[in-house]
């Protein structure tokens, strides 16, 4: 993807993530390759060195969730599904929005 996609997929600016990507590129776990359907937007792909970080930090947080999991009961598990999704439509609901666009800087 490009650094406009990526934003594009976040509530966050483009600069965010180029600064986000150019920290990558420094730690060698990302590379540019060209765009054929952009010239000067270029891809950003993950290397060899970054597909193998994020491999091991898949494991790390697949072994800790599963350690997590182990020691919630599945009713606490449900009751705490219940209660996500429950925020979650309501942060989506016309009147949360309602509510926000109050406190929200007047253009």
């Amino acid at each position: 993807m490009t650094v406009p996609e990526m934003a594009r997929m976040r509530p966050v600016s483009r600069q965010h993530i180029q600064a986000l990507v150019n920290d990558l590129l420094a730690l060698g776990l990302v590379g540019y390759q060209d765009n054929p359907a952009h010239r000067r937007s270029k891809l950003v792909r993950a290397t060899e060195k970054g597909q193998e970080a994020f491999s091991a930090l898949k494991r790390r947080e697949f072994s800790a969730l599963n350690r997590l999991a182990s020691e919630i009961s599945p009713a606490a598990l449900q009751q705490a599904d219940r209660v996500l999704t429950e925020l979650i439509s309501a942060f989506d609901s016309a009147q949360w929005h309602a509510i926000t666009k109050e406190f929200s800087p007047k253009s």
